[in-house]
């Protein structure tokens, strides 16, 4: 079950798309799932990867391999609609693996200062009580950006009112590398329909990623070592390392 998780990142949802580059996102969904970085992508795109555990807001979503991919469709003026997907390694009862579907739509542009902004939802199959929108937004300069979610909904893995703050930097250096990182803070609201916590806010996550193209393939790897903070009732995450492999297109 999650735990106040829900992307690598969530993101301005294009974010989640497009960090599937670092660690095959999101949206993710992370999440989401998936860093709050505003970009601008006209026409169609997409990507499919694989992760070797999908991990969100430091929480672990499966701890096996997911496939996780989406499609995003923007326009000149700054707004775009898209979906990502994951399988992920718990559901209901009696039920296979959930499937964690991300929708969304927003806005953003910007050169080397940029923005975003949106709404997401999250729809699961086979995962009772767990879908719920969340808004976003994020402001960016140069290598690095600050971002925000808020939880409109209750949910069985996070409670209306919840916000979850990012500050993230990345950027190129020597062989063609991408070095990067992202510390992830949540601010709780305690009691929900589902949720009592103990905790009013947490750091969260830091992600330490570098990233690598493969070549004249479209492809790229990424390794991510994920430390973990604590969750809502002030229980200690564990530190994760993931590998990630995934093609835009």
């Amino acid at each position: 079950m999650k735990t106040a998780m829900k992307p690598l990142f969530l993101a301005t949802t294009f974010a989640i798309a497009s960090m599937a580059g670092a660690m095959t996102t999101a949206h993710a969904a992370e999440t989401a799932e998936k860093t709050m970085e505003a970009t601008t992508i006209t026409g169609l795109s997409g990507n499919i990867g694989v992760v070797s555990q999908y991990i969100f807001r430091g929480g672990v979503e499966n701890d096996n391999p997911s496939v996780q991919g989406g499609l995003d469709w923007g326009a000149d003026n700054g707004f775009y609609v898209g979906y990502w997907g994951s399988n992920i390694g718990y559901s209901d009862e009696d039920s296979n693996n959930a499937v964690e579907n991300d929708f969304y739509l927003g806005w953003g542009g910007g050169d080397n200062f940029n923005w975003d902004i949106g709404i997401l939802y999250y729809a699961y199959l086979n995962l009772s009580d767990a879908n719920t929108p969340e808004a976003y937004g994020s402001l960016g300069w140069g290598p690095v950006s600050l971002g925000t979610t808020y939880t409109l909904d209750d949910s069985i893995w996070t409670n209306k009112g919840d916000m979850y703050w990012t500050l993230a930097a990345e950027g190129e250096v020597t062989g063609g590398f991408t070095l990067g990182a992202k510390a992830g803070w949540y601010s709780y609201k305690k009691n929900g329909e589902y949720i009592n916590s103990t905790a009013s806010s947490n750091f969260r996550d830091l992600d330490l990623y570098v990233s690598h193209g493969l070549g004249a393939t479209g492809a790229d790897m990424g390794l991510h070592y994920i430390v973990g903070g604590k969750d809502r009732d002030d229980n200690d995450l564990d530190d994760n390392v993931v590998l990630s492999l995934s093609f835009g297109f």
